[in-house]
């Protein structure tokens, strides 16, 4: 009786300003093996509209590798590595959906920062982490883990539907209101107290 699982709370306040969306599929993380990111740069060369980009944010030990990818299956110029960033918000403010391609994950604060930003959202159902956020056909896709076929599917139904993605973009914002800091700090002074 005293366990509980309490999540991560996010500071909503930084994603109420409104940026000009772009076409921008975002992905956030360290570029590690467990991220696949591999995945999504081959889902995201077989996209056939031109008009969109993929930014990934984040580094680690594979970028170099993933950077080749990207070159290999010549979509380098409409692919973006950002790097390290001190301030994400903006990059969550003007993207249009949010791709999570992990294979193992804790509690995914990128994704809690996606559906804060009210980005619709599409990741596979790794043991941990997304379904905790994603609500499968609410804010968002939970796609079973290595079902590449669906995951592009789903992705491209995410680019051509605006008013899928707009729907989306209102059921996450307010599933994220149960991951405002004083919700969560409430959470934890009941749990202490009683």
């Amino acid at each position: 009786k005293n366990i509980k699982i309490i999540p991560n709370p996010i500071d909503l306040n930084k994603y109420q300003t409104s940026l000009k969306k772009e076409n921008v599929i975002l992905n956030v993380g360290r570029l590690i093996s467990t991220k696949r990111i591999d995945i999504l740069l081959d889902c995201f060369s077989k996209i056939e509209n031109q008009n969109w980009q993929l930014w990934i944010v984040g580094d680690g030990p594979l970028r170099k590798y993933l950077e080749d990818i990207a070159k290999k299956l010549d979509i380098s110029n409409n692919v973006k590595f950002w790097g390290t960033q001190n301030n994400i918000a903006p990059f969550y403010l003007k993207s249009k959906i949010f791709a999570f391609t992990s294979f193992s994950e804790g509690f995914p604060n990128a994704l809690l920062e996606a559906i804060a930003a009210g980005l619709p959202t599409i990741a596979f159902n790794c043991i941990a982490g997304p379904s905790d956020l994603v609500k499968n056909g609410e804010n968002g896709f939970l796609i079973s883990q290595g079902d590449t076929e669906t995951y592009l599917q789903k992705l491209k139904e995410l680019i051509e539907n605006e008013t899928l993605r707009n729907t989306f973009s209102e059921n996450a914002i307010e599933i994220a209101q149960s991951y405002k800091l004083e919700k969560i700090g409430e959470e934890y002074l009941n749990f202490l107290l009683s």
